[in-house]
């Protein structure tokens, strides 16, 4: 069995910065050249990735450039919101899901692009355009966050509660009483006989499909890290919190998820998800006995 991994914007940061060795990503582009492994890059790496652009073009290049030697830009993961809205219409048809990589001329015109900003041939103006699509979309996820769980704790008088009762609340009972009916609620934009239909297959089997269990779950465990806590001190919501969860949907195409950020991966590790590995480094994927051999 082939190992399937996705890798977040931090590992690619820590390879640039020498906080991953060189050795390990060589290590990870040997297996995937052998053929043990595939690794799938995605337009929300890039778009991170590219983040310094403006304050400091040549990181930002430096950056991209180890997404190229280490996975290539050849398997572009479809947007996640794609990826999610495709696993379930095809549950609700009937149908095997589509390809998770983008179609062959979406693939190119990516690819192109990608090596023409390495190359220093691509306008600056449409990565500033890019950048600013970004910012656009992490800078109100704080606030907005923040007053939902101030709306959240006054709904159940959170206060009120007393702390020994908060400690007793896990996750995994949040998940189980919830997971249905998130899933009912994020799948409703994509229309209602798309819902009636997932409905009459089964909710459980809606859940089941690997996206939909991940997208659910990494919101749930946002909302778990960021309204409860540990019951006395939930964490505060951060701007890259709504690319984590574009982060977690793109894991889904994989058996092995790596980032470097702890937070994230203690949110997704509790998402009870069959197959799927959590790790914080290329070296723990690497090693993982649990996974196909990597050489």
């Amino acid at each position: 069995m082939v190992t399937r991994a996705y890798f977040d914007t931090t590992v690619y940061d820590h390879i640039a910065k020498g906080i991953i060795p060189a050795s390990d990503a060589a290590a990870v582009s040997q297996a995937i050249t052998r053929g043990e492994l595939v690794a799938y890059p995605s337009v929300v790496d890039v778009e991170e990735l590219l983040g310094q652009w403006e304050t400091s073009k040549a990181e930002a290049l430096l950056r991209l450039r180890v997404l190229r030697n280490t996975v290539g830009f050849g398997q572009m993961l479809k947007q996640p919101s794609d990826l999610f809205a495709e696993a379930v219409r095809a549950y609700a048809a009937g149908a095997d899901p589509p390809s998770v990589t983008l179609v062959p001329h979406h693939q190119a015109a990516v690819s192109e692009h990608l090596h023409r900003i390495l190359d220093g041939d691509e306008d600056d103006r449409i990565v500033a355009e890019v950048l600013a699509g970004v910012r656009a979309l992490k800078a109100p996820f704080p606030v907005r966050w923040g007053a939902s769980r101030a709306k959240v704790h006054a709904e159940v008088k959170w206060d009120s509660i007393r702390v020994q009762e908060r400690r007793q609340l896990s996750f995994a009972d949040f998940f189980a009483n919830g997971a249905a009916e998130w899933a009912e609620d994020i799948i409703a934009p994509l229309g209602a006989d798309v819902l009636a239909a997932c409905r009459s297959r089964g909710l459980d089997g809606l859940l089941a499909l690997r996206p939909v269990r991940l997208t659910v779950g990494a919101a749930m465990s946002l909302v778990f890290a960021t309204t409860f806590g540990d019951g006395v001190q939930p964490r505060h919501p951060r701007r890259g919190d709504g690319y984590d969860l574009w982060h977690a949907t793109s894991a889904s195409t994989a058996n092995v998820f790596v980032t470097g950020d702890e937070a994230l991966a203690d949110q997704l590790e509790r998402v009870p998800v069959d197959g799927f590995r959590v790790v914080t480094s290329l070296r723990a994927m690497l090693d993982d006995p649990r996974l196909a051999p990597l050489g």
